[in-house]
């Protein structure tokens, strides 16, 4: 079945506000609640393909009796991980992956503040949320998708003439569909959530275990890195570790984090340079560590580097710059323009929703808001200019980053090829206010 994403979205707000009830799995169809039935909220016409011809040969009622039994099932299908076929799900989540250190903050953080990964409402909270929904966006691969799709026919075989059953059929029926299942899907959410959850937990262990189990052999090169300088490099050294690849990955590490030192020394700045060698999601974690903690020329260097991983700066990007809220000014500041560089996949309608960026301080809204209108300039999409001519004239807008943008369009190395065309007439004199 093809469904409208933002009926997806009510669907799932329905499943947020099922009943209470005790649910009684060994019905093949448990009795619905008012509550329960997403005719109550849904107009099935509206989203079902074929909806006049079922109606037509099943009537109205009959049809929309099974309607909202799918989405009962599909709203309450979390409950297939209790099954045996389910207990062994490989997401294949790489440990070092952006969503796992995501998880690991929220988690700390939602930890020393008591609060609960589940919202009041139901459903993950906002945050989290986010952080799932892209472990599923990448990780939802159709070799996995078909390995859910047997674990269902198998609990659909074994439990048939139960409700357990019928979930197990919805649930195959959803992965058969052509896109990316819905969000209703509760299955998915709650297998990448416990895969999350586990990944954190063993983060402290997967370091310890990759530097215990590291190739000795590099060590000797990892030792001159350390005792090397920017007058006097150790260029073999950095060529051996290279030519190892993901072997060196636990040595690259020591230099980042276990040295301690600052991010412009020279093993920390050759950590970085290595890394970009070797594309990994670790090595995505040196370099956005660094572009967005440490200021000053390293983070202009993390930048460039980056630039040249899009495969994986692309979807860490994307991911950062929509988390609920906004993100935080230093992701603003740096990874908006990076964006636009990189012409990433959506990077026009992030960029745009760039210019309303407010962040959490007075001084945020001047910061995000340029950044996203250089990234505007930087991706050469012709879209960007009614854009940004229209964010020009906009009071409600930070005024500070729409007098530099005008500065940057006119003067600014002899201005923009668009400058003229964005600026028109303005000048800073006469750019609107809401002051």
């Amino acid at each position: 079945m093809t469904k409208r994403k933002r009926k997806r979205r009510r669907a799932r707000k329905q499943r947020q506000q099922t009943s209470s009830q005790t649910i009684d799995w060994q019905l093949p169809y448990p009795p619905l609640a008012p509550e329960d039935r997403m005719s109550a909220i849904m107009n099935y016409a509206e989203f079902v393909p074929g909806y006049d011809e079922f109606v037509a040969e099943m009537g109205k009622q009959a049809f929309e009796e099974q309607m909202d039994y799918f989405y009962f099932f599909l709203g309450n299908s979390d409950r297939l991980i209790d099954e045996p076929e389910f207990q062994d799900v490989e997401l294949g989540i790489d440990p070092y992956d952006f969503v796992v250190f995501a998880a690991h903050d929220f988690l700390t953080d939602m930890a020393a503040e008591k609060g609960d990964i589940w919202s009041p409402e139901g459903g993950l909270v906002p945050p989290y949320d986010h952080i799932v929904q892209h472990a599923i966006s990448r990780y939802l691969t159709p070799t996995l998708q078909a390995d859910l799709k047997r674990r269902t026919r198998r609990t659909a075989h074994r439990c048939r003439g139960t409700g357990i059953g019928s979930m197990a059929n919805a649930v195959k029926i959803e992965l058969d569909d052509e896109g990316p299942p819905s969000t209703i899907v509760t299955l998915l959410p709650t297998l990448f959530s416990n895969a999350l959850i586990q990944s954190v937990l063993d983060t402290a262990k997967q370091h310890e275990r990759d530097w215990e189990e590291r190739d000795r052999s590099l060590d000797r090169w990892m030792e001159q890195i350390t005792a090397a300088d920017f007058d006097q490099p150790a260029e073999q050294a950095i060529e051996k570790l290279a030519a190892a690849g993901q072997r060196a990955m636990p040595h690259i590490a020591h230099l980042f984090y276990g040295l301690e030192l600052e991010y412009d020394e020279y093993p920390v700045i050759t950590a970085l340079e290595l890394a970009a060698r070797i594309p990994c999601q670790l090595s995505l974690r040196f370099l956005t560590q660094t572009l967005f903690d440490s200021g000053d020329w390293p983070a202009d260097r993390a930048a460039e580097l980056l630039s040249n991983m899009p495969d994986l700066a692309c979807p860490y990007l994307t991911y950062a710059l929509t988390v609920p809220g906004g993100p935080k000014w230093q992701v603003a500041l740096q990874g908006y323009m990076l964006l636009g560089k990189l012409e990433c996949p959506g990077t026009f309608d992030v960029l745009v929703d760039g210019l309303s960026y407010l962040g959490h301080s007075p001084h945020d809204p001047e910061v995000g808001q340029l950044s996203a209108a250089e990234g505007l300039l930087a991706l050469g999409d012709e879209q960007a200019i009614p854009t940004l001519h229209d964010y020009l004239r906009n009071p409600q807008a930070s005024l500070e980053a729409r007098s530099e943008l005008l500065y940057m369009l006119l003067e600014h190395d002899g201005g923009h090829p668009w400058g003229t065309q964005i600026a028109g007439d303005l000048t800073l004199d006469t750019l609107p206010s809401s002051e």
